[in-house]
């Protein structure tokens, strides 16, 4: 059996990609030990294997229906335009006119599965340093296989941006914004972020949202925000604290050594994820000289029950049995907002120069002290920083937005104020980050920055 796909505009580098994927495809939808064989030659992918399931005739022809149904369907899930197909005899023939601009678009992105994109932006940013109230991660997700080879990369996901997304034929979007915040009772045409839920489903669009833990993040987004400044010293306002993966209670009890490595083998400790055990032994004062051991056992709450009970179970003596709660452990660089010490003090005047040339703002706004003193030391907050900077002790505030009232407080205590709208002061990271993403992603994945998406505020 021999399946022909027409490559005429093809280079050999995306041919490769395409026997990947179409090899990925079979596996999925074809269950049995059929052996299939993608390869390249001359701008030509020849699939081949044998498709007979035995030597009956019906066996056979349904086989061949099987592979030809996958076949069709790969080509209907990419786009692609099916010229001509024949079966002739044992041998099945399927040939694909692919336009010049699909090709040419692709010619150097082999393309990702999404788990391994997203697996690369949690550990660029892990979901766990975003705010308890915040809606982070993977947020829509295709059925399986997804193969990523153009990531657009947004501030806010507007139904404009989502018809930029279309056209551009992306894969997945990283919105910065989740589009879904508030829980969706229903997927319908009633509103505009159900609107676009529907057409990333529609479409198959991942669709990934970083949020804060993009802000508290080392090299995040407010570290290139207060890179406006010539600063030393900077640390994170509010410290970012995590609790350890999945563990929040310590159990900690003494018995004797033999019963302290039988520990390690009960069922609830051995084979439960993200647990910790550790021992410390310690000889007895007794006059037997018998050694006894000090065991802790780091674990959820749900698995204390389980580990009583089957120390029970296994008769295993238990002294000084006490039960803590873990405390989250700070992560130090990482936290919400930034501030420093500026290298060499400026006026109001230059650092209101250089935060809009930074931003790419033609104007923002500007909250003086009245003795007009010159900024020493400045603290910024991507976005909303009403919150993140009150009491914060800085001769400038850099934010998004404020309250009235947290602006009238700050300028009465000597703190300049420039406010830039919410989104202008995180939207210039993504450009940052397009490059830095695309290193990440191993040049397989075609990163692009929205054209369409602005703040909705502008200055008229």
């Amino acid at each position: 059996m021999h399946t022909r796909v027409e490559r005429a505009f093809c280079t050999k580098e995306f041919s490769k990609f395409i026997c990947r994927q179409v090899g990925i495809y079979l596996k999925h939808r074809i269950t049995d030990s059929r052996q299939y064989h993608f390869s390249f030659h001359k701008g030509v992918i020849f699939a081949s294997g044998n498709i007979s399931s035995g030597n009956e005739v019906g066996k056979s022809n349904c086989a061949k229906s099987v592979f030809r149904s996958a076949w069709y369907s790969w080509l209907v899930s990419k786009s692609l335009e099916l010229r001509e197909s024949s079966v002739v005899g044992t041998e099945y023939l399927a040939e694909s006119a692919l336009s010049r601009s699909v090709c040419n678009s692709h010619s150097e992105i082999f393309g990702m599965e999404l788990g391994s994109i997203v697996s690369t932006l949690n550990n660029m940013a892990s979901p766990s340093y975003a705010g308890s109230w915040d809606n982070v991660g993977l947020l829509l997700e295709p059925s399986p296989p997804h193969t990523v080879s153009k990531l657009l990369l947004t501030n806010d996901l507007t139904p404009s941006v989502m018809q930029e997304a279309v056209n551009k034929d992306v894969n997945m979007i990283v919105s910065y914004h989740p589009p879904i915040f508030a829980p969706l009772k229903r997927v319908t045409q009633s509103s505009w972020k159900e609107r676009i839920v529907a057409a990333c489903l529609e479409r198959r669009i991942a669709l990934y949202s970083p949020h804060t833990s993009w802000d508290a993040v080392i090299h995040g987004v407010n570290d290139w925000l207060i890179s406006v400044f010539d600063v030393k010293d900077v640390r994170p306002i509010e410290q970012t604290e995590v609790m350890s993966a999945g563990r929040t209670k310590k159990l900690t009890f003494w018995t004797s050594a033999a019963s302290a490595d039988t520990v390690s083998t009960l069922p609830a400790v051995e084979h439960t994820p993200g647990m910790k055990l550790y021992t410390e032994h310690v000889r007895s004062q007794g006059g037997d000289g018998a050694a006894s051991s000090k065991v802790c056992i780091q674990c959820s709450a749900a698995t204390v029950p389980s580990i009583l009970a089957e120390l029970e179970q296994h008769h295993i003596s238990v002294e000084h049995l006490e039960c803590s709660d873990l405390v989250k452990v700070p992560i130090l660089g990482h936290g919400m907002g930034r501030m420093g010490q500026l290298q060499s003090p400026v006026t109001v005047q230059a650092a209101v120069s250089a935060i809009k040339s930074h931003l790419n703002l033609q104007h923002v706004r500007l909250a003086e002290t009245a003795d007009t003193k010159e900024v020493r030391s400045v603290a910024v907050c991507a976005g909303s920083g009403s919150s993140v900077l009150r009491g914060v002790k800085a001769d400038l505030y850099l934010t998004g937005e404020m309250s009235h009232h947290d602006v009238l407080d700050a300028v009465c205590k000597g703190i300049h104020v420039v406010l830039c709208d919410h989104s202008n002061t995180e939207r210039g990271y993504l450009k940052v980050l397009q490059g830095r993403l695309t290193e990440l992603l191993e040049h397989k994945v075609q990163v692009i920055v929205s054209e369409i998406d602005r703040d909705p505020l502008v200055v008229v």
